[in-house]
Order: C-alpha cells, then sequence, then structure tokens
C-alpha cells in the first residue's frame, strides 16, 4: 500500500549567535529561535504610528449579513480536489498527508461534506483546521548562517484547510 520513503534529511545547528552571545545546547537554539520569531510583530508595532482600537473600521465597508453565502458542496467535488493533489506533499499538523488521503477518501468523503457544508452554513472555520505544523527554511544570505534572521518559517497546512480552502474558492467564483 505504501511505498518504502527516503528519510528526510534534518539540518543541525550547531551553534547560534543570540545578541552578543553564542548559543550551542540544542535547547538554548530552540528557546532563541522561539523567541526570535515570536517578538517579529512585537517589534514591528513598536515602528508602526499607535492607531487607536477601532481605527481599522473607516476602510472597511458596511456589512452586509448574506456576503459569504455558498452553495452547499457535493461529495464529487470534494473527490476531485483530493484528486489533484500531489501525493509527495507533506502533512501538516495532523500528520495525515494527501497519500493516505487519496486512500481514505471513500470512506470520509460524506463526514466531510457534512463538516464542510456545516463550515459554509455557520460562517465558521473549525479550529483544528487552523493548525499549521511550522518549519524552518534557512535562506542563503552574505554573513553568518548561525542567525535566527538568516532562517524562515514557512507553514505546512492541514489538508483537509486545503480542501475547504479549495472548495470555497469555487463556489465563490
Amino acid at each position: 500500500m505504501f511505498a518504502y520513503r527516503k528519510p528526510k534529511s534534518q539540518t543541525i545547528i550547531p551553534t547560534l549567535t543570540a545578541g552578543k552571545r553564542v548559543v550551542s545546547n540544542q535547547k538554548d537554539i530552540s528557546n532563541c529561535l522561539n523567541q526570535y520569531f515570536c517578538s517579529i510583530g512585537e517589534n514591528l508595532v513598536k515602528l508602526l504610528k499607535h492607531c487607536g482600537p477601532r481605527d481599522f473600521v473607516k476602510y472597511c465597508p458596511a456589512p452586509c449579513p448574506s456576503s459569504m453565502y455558498c452553495n452547499p458542496v457535493e461529495p464529487h467535488e470534494i473527490q476531485k480536489i483530493i484528486g489533484e493533489f500531489k501525493s509527495n506533499k507533506s502533512p501538516g499538523a495532523d500528520c495525515i498527508g494527501p497519500k493516505l488521503l487519496k486512500e481514505i477518501s471513500n470512506l470520509i468523503i460524506s463526514p466531510l461534506t457534512h463538516i464542510f457544508n456545516l463550515s459554509f452554513a455557520s460562517r465558521l472555520v473549525p479550529d483544528s483546521l487552523k493548525l499549521t505544523k511550522v518549519i524552518l527554511v534557512h535562506v542563503c544570505r552574505k554573513g553568518d548562517k548561525f542567525y535566527p534572521n538568516n532562517d524562515r518559517p514557512i507553514s505546512i497546512l492541514s489538508v483537509f484547510d486545503k480542501i475547504l480552502k479549495k472548495t470555497h474558492v469555487q463556489k465563490a467564483l
């Protein structure tokens, strides 16, 4: 059912320069990277002009309660989207990849259709579909490769979230 898969390579960072200190303990390196990426938003906010909590409203048009209406999705539409996925793509936080989804799609197509139609009707996306797996990708730049700002986080979404988004885009067009 499943073919042999080549083991994924792992990038091990032996040392990391954090501020004025060099860190070599793997736990400390993880904490430094985590702290760096979690502070980017706060640091950007400090650079921006202060806005009131409701200032964004002046840029928004009047809300329309039926603006997100979508016709219900049909099982064959979901099946078509699943069939178009490339089997070799990485799984998201739920560890379910496109290859496994293709194998079990006939068993779960009815529950998926029901969940997606509930999502369209309620205008809500289930929280479990919002989880992502984040991996770091080293960006080759001039200078030392052991600085956290030389890495970029990449989010890998769940295949179910991808299906929901694609059905929504199809319905919105």
